[in-house]
């Protein structure tokens, strides 16, 4: 069972750098019973763009989710996830980190961060399905977020 609002269609920002991670993921979310939007960066400096509606994404969508892989170029997952936590407009999004990783100092600078939540990526689809289930579960999705406006 999910927190989302039957038949609501959610919008989520995936910054992954890795195209295979990218393609897992959509995979994943395809065989569940999310109705999604799926939007794909693949740089840290680029979904800030896209947050902040700057640029060629001045008609961006506002996400109800960030799905941020910690390791990323020219601005990583956790700077991300501290300029999203830093802004007035964006703090109220829901981030989950995601990593290859097992690097206790990126979970702890994450939860400083206060990021939603911080996962372990896997290799097979099986894998990020079970991700996927995971963050729906724990992400309260049923009711727009609100920006601190």
């Amino acid at each position: 069972m999910t927190s989302i609002a039957i038949g609501k269609q959610i919008e989520i920002l995936l910054v992954e750098d890795d195209a295979a991670d990218a393609t897992r993921m959509r995979l994943a979310l395809d065989q569940s019973d999310i109705h999604y939007n799926l939007h794909v960066m693949d740089d840290g400096e680029q979904a800030l763009d896209f947050l902040r509606k700057e640029g060629r994404f001045q008609d961006a969508a506002e996400p109800d989710l960030a799905l941020v892989d910690i390791s990323l170029p020219k601005m990583d997952g956790l700077e991300l996830l501290a300029e999203i936590r830093s802004n007035e407009n964006l703090r109220h999004l829901p981030v989950v980190i995601l990593t290859g990783s097992q690097d206790p100092n990126h979970v702890r600078r994450a939860n400083d961060l206060q990021a939603n939540l911080f996962i372990t990526k896997s290799e097979t689809f099986d894998g990020f399905a079970a991700v996927m289930d995971q963050v729906f579960k724990v992400i309260d999705l049923s009711q727009p977020a609100t920006r601190d406006d």
